[in-house]
């Protein structure tokens, strides 16, 4: 494996909030999404989403090149346990994470949650999503317009975003459908079993020369780098209260570098 190009950023441009992270080993590569915390609480200094980044960050660093997917996320969940009290695991908004791994040795993509991959060639493969963060998405967007349409000003609207204020509570019960198979459920890393059907398995075929993982920070996938940075810029700018081309769970609080924070990195294999 080869890394042509990475990058993590937090929304807030500063290192020690950002939730992604970028892993990279000589038997895998992983990217990992923490999941924002809705209850303010810290787990050992820090945020859950951050909290579950390290945890997971510090498995994969030492994980066998033989091991399986399923073997995998077993360690990766088990090492929650081995750090955190079990009360705080799978409860409310306790840490929680997305996660996808290429593994060099099998040649294959492994999946839980809304990291997204997609090889390079002349088609992209689209984003992955969870049905219940496309209904919040659109709900907020509903009611962010009708502030806009009450003459409350964009800029008003980015700050005190009240949209996200009229989801937060769905936001704070998901976590309910985690871990669970049906129409809302949703796979994650958080210290609670994985359910096999919602860990995805995929065999990278021969031709295949180079991938890309990143997490949903980038909206779109792209080739490279750059292009996914104009891409995203490009969005921001058209659309800062995140209702339409970027529409999301959040707006962009104009004190932040982006809607979110955000990691790519592009390989060959």
């Amino acid at each position: 494996m080869h890394i042509v190009e990475k990058f993590v950023s937090g929304k807030k441009n500063d290192p020690n909030l950002c939730e992604d992270a970028i892993i990279v080993s000589d038997h895998f590569i992983a990217v990992i999404d923490g999941a924002t915390d809705k209850t303010g609480k810290q787990y050992n200094g820090v945020t859950g989403g951050k909290f579950a980044t390290q945890t997971i960050a510090n498995k994969i660093e030492k994980i066998s090149p033989k091991i399986c997917a399923f073997e995998a996320f077993e360690l990766l969940t088990n090492a929650f346990t081995q750090s955190i009290s079990r009360d705080a695991l799978g409860c409310g908004n306790g840490p929680s994470a997305s996660v996808t791994i290429y593994s060099r040795s099998r040649r294959e993509i492994w999946q839980v949650g809304d990291v997204s991959y997609t090889p390079v060639g002349v088609s992209l493969r689209a984003p992955t999503s969870f049905p219940i963060d496309e209904i919040a998405s659109r709900v907020r967007s509903f009611y962010t317009k009708k502030y806009l349409a009450d003459n409350v000003s964009a800029e008003v609207l980015r700050i005190t975003d009240p949209g996200r204020a009229k989801i937060l509570p769905l936001l704070r019960e998901q976590w309910r459908f985690s871990n669970t198979i049906g129409r809302w459920g949703f796979g994650t890393v958080n210290g609670n079993s994985i359910p096999s059907q919602l860990i995805s398995v995929n065999a990278i075929e021969s031709d295949v020369k180079e991938m890309i993982i990143y997490t949903d920070g980038f909206p779109l996938p792209c080739r490279t780098l750059e292009t996914a940075e104009q891409n995203l810029q490009h969005l921001l700018v058209e659309d800062p209260l995140c209702i339409s081309a970027l529409r999301s769970t959040k707006s962009w609080n104009p004190l932040h570098c982006s809607y979110d924070d955000r990691a790519y990195v592009r390989f060959q294999l």
